[in-house]
């Protein structure tokens, strides 16, 4: 939240300080195609951020049987509602109070203390509803979908994948041949349009207009939604994708000993050398189970690669082509996800079994479990990408076998600390052992 809201909004504040003159003397500007697209743009990033939450965090209500009971399903949906409304304008509020009074201090417009906050809740709640009515449909088809509910992980995975990279292809337009202004046409970017009203920056009141009724229109539709989704799922027994299956239907993973072990079964097809101590390869399997079973534990990684690896390769392209910075990007980005996808949260991943892990198992077996996939599955990924693109793009060999060397340095530097950054986070690890979780 520092780096997110807090930053971003000193740096505002030093920003309107050094050219609050300059601004001011610009006079009349027609608002720029890019600025609706931009808002365009952080409204969906938000709806699929609402959706994931709603797929994968809260689908339910708290001691669902009895609140169910006692209270009217429309009741717990629209609850549910307002506490996600309220979630995001708190990470709304600080920005919004920066900005307000940002512009009433350049402009004087007594009106942006009723507009701005408007076009943020306006913003926020409908972002939240179709989040929710797209969450609910996606957790209703998982709860009736045997093939859904079989394979929700990887399709999960790559609707995370899908999203990022899409995100990624807008703020950088030199990849994908478009950039943010392209979603300008979009009505959810016409909101920048009603937090303009009483500035020298001229919008459109038509698309003011449309966007103050489409938001309504939203918010009546969506609420129903919301209620007939949420009532169908929680009254809905959700199936498992594996009612058909039989119990050998296929060959047993089997240990040194002869005897199946269940995680071993869980993560194929990959696995952890047999080798490796018992101990170790136990918090491993249990390390990448954990993982495949979790896609939102993708958006605590592709996040920050997409939020400040974009703006490393704008840097990189101004200097150079496109496809050039991709080959130091990956020897960058990609040792820093391997450490974390398996680390980041190590004792509240564990949750309320902490106290018996920590028991049966010494700390040295217990860290060498948490960083052996990263080694496993990580550093070749590394090598492999890093070297594929420095080598197509025609690095000489010194450079590619540079390259390759930096993405191994970085990945053993990531891996061996992620396990101790992770164990430092309280937030994190309080979080897990919430009933939700």
């Amino acid at each position: 939240m520092a780096a997110g809201l807090v930053f971003p909004s000193l740096m505002l504040v030093g920003f309107i300080y050094l050219f609050s003159d300059v601004i001011r003397n610009a006079g009349s500007v027609t608002l720029p195609p890019i600025a609706r697209g931009t808002i365009a743009l952080f409204w969906l990033f938000g709806v699929f951020l609402a959706t994931q939450r709603v797929v994968s965090a809260r689908p339910r209500i708290d001691a669902e049987p009895l609140m169910l009971t006692t209270i009217s399903p429309r009741t717990a949906a629209g609850g549910l509602v307002l506490a996600e409304t309220l979630r995001v304008l708190a990470y709304l509020a600080l920005p919004v109070v920066v900005l307000t009074g940002s512009v009433v201090y350049l402009f004087g417009s007594l009106l942006s203390v009723l507009i701005l906050p408007l076009t943020a809740v306006l913003f926020g709640l409908s972002a939240v509803l179709i989040g929710m009515v797209l969450g609910y449909a996606v957790a209703l088809v998982i709860a009736t979908s045997p093939f859904v509910a079989k394979h929700k992980t990887v399709l999960g995975g790559i609707a995370v994948l899908v999203a990022m990279g899409g995100y990624l292809l807008m703020t950088l337009p030199q990849f994908g041949g478009f950039g943010q202004e392209s979603l300008a046409v979009l009505p959810v970017g016409w909101f920048v349009d009603i937090a303009v009203i009483g500035t020298p920056v001229q919008g459109s009141m038509v698309r003011a207009a449309v966007a103050v009724g489409g938001s309504l229109l939203i918010a009546i539709v969506g609420i129903a939604l919301i209620e007939y989704e949420a009532t169908r799922f929680w009254f809905t027994d959700p199936v498992s994708g594996y009612e058909d299956a039989q119990s050998e239907s296929g060959p047993l993973d089997t240990e040194p000993n002869g005897t199946r072990t269940a995680l071993a079964d869980a993560i194929a097809p990959a696995g952890v050398p047999a080798g490796i101590s018992q101990p170790t390869r136990r918090v491993a399997q249990w390390s990448l189970l954990r993982t495949r079973r979790d896609p939102r534990r993708l958006n605590f990684l592709l996040l920050p690669v997409v939020m400040v690896g974009s703006g490393v390769i704008n840097v990189g392209l101004q200097a150079t082509s496109s496809w050039t910075v991709f080959a130091p990007a990956a020897a960058v980005l990609l040792p820093w996800m391997a450490g974390a996808t398996f680390a980041m949260n190590p004792f509240g991943d564990e949750g309320t079994v902490l106290p018996v892990t920590l028991l049966s198992i010494p700390g040295s077996a217990y860290v060498r479990g948490l960083m052996l996939p990263g080694v496993l599955f990580g550093a070749p990924l590394v090598v492999l990408v890093t070297g594929a693109a420095a080598l197509v793009r025609g690095f000489q060999l010194p450079v590619v076998l540079g390259l390759v060397g930096i993405g191994i340095l970085a990945t053993s530097v990531a891996v061996t600390s992620a396990p101790g950054c992770g164990a430092l986070v309280p937030p994190l690890q309080c979080d897990k052992h919430r009933p939700e979780s």
